[in-house]
């Protein structure tokens, strides 16, 4: 089912063009990862897409209909966004974070608590977290709306290992429950072997499209972020490793 359409939008901010005319259609059931160097558009994208920024031309539409015209109450419920930006300054427990979006504290406060491995902090400040912490406490917020769409704009940045293996375990399960689950990442080597769909911006520009082993083989792909790459596979999944940069051949790690 599509879910997000993004029909030749353009974005500028300040006097930069940060999209100059992006189409792209997204279904659900998929984890679709937005890649490409700082400064591509990806995070502009995602805004657009959580309804938080409108484009100055163009359309995005969710299920058929266009996004701008849906209730702001109806996008909040549908419609879950993770920002880069994770500070909470407010001595609010994690528990009620999470359930922030909920008619009351229930079932899936709880369930997205576990998933996110925070429920022994559950009572704890805000505050007083971690920035890893925190980012999990917001994940868990995000998951407990149990959106149809979940946007998450880096969402692994500050966590280590185990917890980034661990999140990307549970948006791949939403996805595979029927949600679809957008994240932009700059990570080439963990995030797409959970991963349905790779879609690479350069200049707010699509240049590549496809599945993870086709997109980090693209030579479109390589060429967006100026490295040479050396794709490979784990357990099923594609990854890349960077060699080194385009512009100094005898320079690859």
């Amino acid at each position: 089912m599509t879910r997000l359409v993004a029909h030749d939008i353009r974005v500028a901010l300040g006097r930069r063009t940060v999209l100059p005319g992006l189409s792209l259609t997204l279904q659900g059931g998929q984890l679709v990862a937005l890649l490409g160097p700082n400064g591509a558009g990806k995070s502009t994208l995602i805004r657009c897409f959580a309804g938080l920024l409108a484009p100055e031309a163009g359309e995005v539409r969710f299920d058929g209909r266009p996004l701008a015209e849906l209730p702001v109450t109806e996008r909040a419920h549908r419609i879950a966004y993770l920002p880069q930006e994770r500070e909470c300054r407010w001595p609010v427990t994690v528990a009620r974070v999470a359930a922030l979006g909920r008619p009351r504290r229930d079932g899936a406060v709880a369930a997205a608590l576990a998933e996110t491995d925070m429920t022994a902090l559950a009572e704890r400040p805000m505050d007083q977290l971690s920035g890893g912490e925190r980012a999990r406490a917001l994940i868990a917020r995000a998951l407990a709306v149990d959106p149809a769409v979940l946007l998450a704009d880096e969402p692994l940045a500050g966590l280590d290992p185990g917890h980034q293996l661990d999140i990307l375990a549970v948006l791949r399960r939403r996805a595979d429950a029927g949600a679809l689950v957008v994240v932009v990442a700059h990570d080439l080597t963990l995030v797409p072997r959970f991963a349905d769909r790779l879609v690479v911006l350069a200049e707010g520009r699509v240049v590549a499209d496809a599945a993870p082993a086709v997109a980090l083989a693209a030579p479109a792909t390589a060429a967006a972020y100026g490295i040479a790459l050396e794709p490979g596979s784990l357990d099923g999944g594609a990854f890349a490793l960077p060699r080194g940069r385009l512009d100094a051949p005898g320079r690859s790690l």
